[in-house]
């Protein structure tokens, strides 16, 4: 796994930040109101500039059972006192909690994020207990009652699909979608198995082709808090997001998180030709592993999770074609490769790097992993073969 690094991230977090975070205050101010029941619905929608198509979603989950499915009177219906569950007015801590923290909630560093899911089950637990007593037989359900409401509200104010769909304007009208953010990061290849493609594309118009899927790196079931969190959406690629990781529940401490390392220094890949054929690069046949280089024992672990989760090692061995062309270069050489063809073509002036991607056909440099698929692998490869000087 490679490190998501752009020497402007800071600047692409101010754009995230400054197009989701007007929309989901609005949703989630509008929500205390209502729960606050000290303005009506019309007041509300007013000053937060939302219409009945947007506040009916928000008022649904709160509303007693028997207005559920009414809904061409939920718009209309201005006097909420008798209208929403008796325990609405256990909720507003809960949604003040989420006012407070909305900044560290879409911006947050990725160590922080974890957190919130810790806080806001002790606010879940806040509001059942301030709740009218229920019956010790039906406390299970009432709790899973509560938790899916509050699931359900979260996912209309934090709308990850917006990011996906339409988009989010910011005040200074640019508009901000799951294309802005993967274009502008630049990512060609998927950082969890620097293996697939995952360029961002654009019609000539400007209209939209092609981008990586968005991974939340802490799971929107488990997290719903965190849907519309920077940096909890790692761009990917299908394979790594849809069929391996899926809905996997990823924890800090125990997975490489993108945005803070990859195997960088920690950890290199290791291969071994399983037959003399392949050692001179004549036939594919290789095993792919990894071996440690940091003694930290949870970057280990994490490091360990990613490869398992990913299905490194399995995958990799289908690529030996690519394995293999480099033991060929290695053994037709006999000597260090670059080395020998530096000093046939000195009158070039070509740099280390320049000479490693005309001559291997990739990036040596981990800022440029990013660029090209299985760029880690290759580096790691050539300087175990003394093809290239170690970094």
């Amino acid at each position: 796994m490679i490190k998501i690094e752009h020497k402007d991230i800071d600047s692409i977090v101010t754009l995230f930040y400054e197009a989701v975070k007007p929309y989901v205050e609005a949703r989630l101010k509008f929500v205390i109101g209502l729960l606050e029941q000290k303005k009506d619905i019309s007041k509300l929608e007013k000053d937060y500039g939302l219409d009945g198509r947007i506040s009916k979603p928000l008022i649904q989950p709160f509303l007693k059972k028997e207005f559920k499915g009414k809904d061409k009177g939920i718009v209309f219906l201005r006097d909420t006192k008798d209208i929403l569950i008796d325990n609405a007015s256990s909720y507003v801590d809960f949604f003040k909690c989420v006012e407070k923290k909305l900044d560290e909630i879409i911006i947050g560093k990725p160590s922080k994020l974890e957190k919130f899911k810790t806080d806001f089950e002790l606010k879940i637990k806040e509001i059942i207990k301030n709740s009218p007593k229920v019956s010790k037989d039906s406390r299970a359900e009432f709790k899973k009652e509560t938790k899916a409401r509050i699931k359900e509200i979260l996912e209309k104010i934090l709308k990850y699909e917006r990011l996906t769909d339409y988009g989010f304007v910011s005040e200074d009208n640019q508009k901000f979608t799951s294309y802005t953010l993967t274009s502008k990061l630049g990512l060609s290849v998927c950082p969890y198995c620097n293996r697939n493609w995952i360029m961002t594309v654009f019609r000539k118009g400007g209209g939209k082709v092609t981008n990586p899927q968005l991974d939340h790196f802490f799971s929107k079931s488990e997290f719903p808090v965190l849907r519309l969190s920077f940096y909890n959406l790692i761009p990917s690629c299908e394979t790594c997001n849809a069929r391996l990781k899926k809905g996997e529940e990823f924890k800090y401490e125990e997975h490489l998180h993108p945005y803070i390392k990859g195997y960088s220094t920690n950890a290199k890949f290791k291969v071994t030709p399983k037959s003399y054929e392949a050692a001179i690069g004549k036939n594919t046949d290789y095993e792919i592993g990894i071996e440690y280089i940091t003694k930290d024992k949870i970057t280990k672990k994490q490091i360990e999770n990613n490869h398992e989760v990913f299905k490194i090692n399995k995958i990799y061995e289908h690529h030996g074609d690519i394995i293999s062309e480099i033991y060929r270069k290695k053994y037709v050489w006999n000597e260090k490769y670059l080395q020998v063809l530096r000093d046939s073509f000195s009158d070039l002036n070509l740099s280390d790097k320049e000479m490693y991607r005309l001559l291997i056909g990739n990036n040596i440099d981990e800022t440029d992993f990013h660029k090209r698929p299985l760029s880690l692998l290759m580096r790691d490869l050539t300087e175990d073969l003394d093809m290239v000087e170690k970094k």
